[in-house]
């Protein structure tokens, strides 16, 4: 029995990154993306400031990608918090889909000196639907996780 939210929301954010990677690397094997766009390949050229990016660096891209994950499973708690636990899996969706925003716009804007990333329209795909999949696993096991801490409010 989990009774601790911040270790829910944790494994929560794990398993939700977990489908995400899944996703991202489905694509590669696939062919409907490159390696370059794997969010751990795009983490460590962020990390080692890089444009090359060796199978050392690629592992640490993604144990980071995997802390990420978890750490935003946060972002998830606070919205399941504010407007309950109801529709967690569209709720999580949506909140994965305004990430996505984040990540593909945002984010390299501040990094476009250190990194150049060009990606084909299947890749930017995969990219949505991999956050839009990490909100949905983060919310309905975070949902559940919480169900079974004694004397949690409803709310999160």
């Amino acid at each position: 029995m989990y009774r601790d939210r911040l270790l829910a929301t944790g494994l929560a954010g794990l398993a939700g990154a977990i489908a995400d990677m899944a996703i991202h690397w489905a694509g590669v094997l696939l062919r409907l993306g490159e390696l370059h766009t794997v969010t751990g390949y795009y983490l460590a050229q962020i990390i080692f400031a890089s444009t090359r990016v060796n199978n050392a660096q690629l592992i640490l891209g993604e144990l980071a990608h995997l802390l990420a994950g978890g750490t935003l499973g946060m972002a998830v708690l606070i919205m399941l918090r504010l407007s309950g636990r109801d529709y967690a899996l569209a709720k999580g969706a949506a909140l994965g889909a305004i990430l996505w925003l984040n990540h593909v716009i945002i984010v390299p804007s501040f990094v476009a000196a250190r990194i150049s990333i060009i990606r084909s329209v299947s890749e930017v795909l995969i990219d949505l639907a991999a956050l839009i999949a990490w909100g949905a696993v983060t919310a309905v096991i975070l949902t559940r996780l919480l169900s079974r801490i004694p004397g949690a409010p409803r709310t999160a």
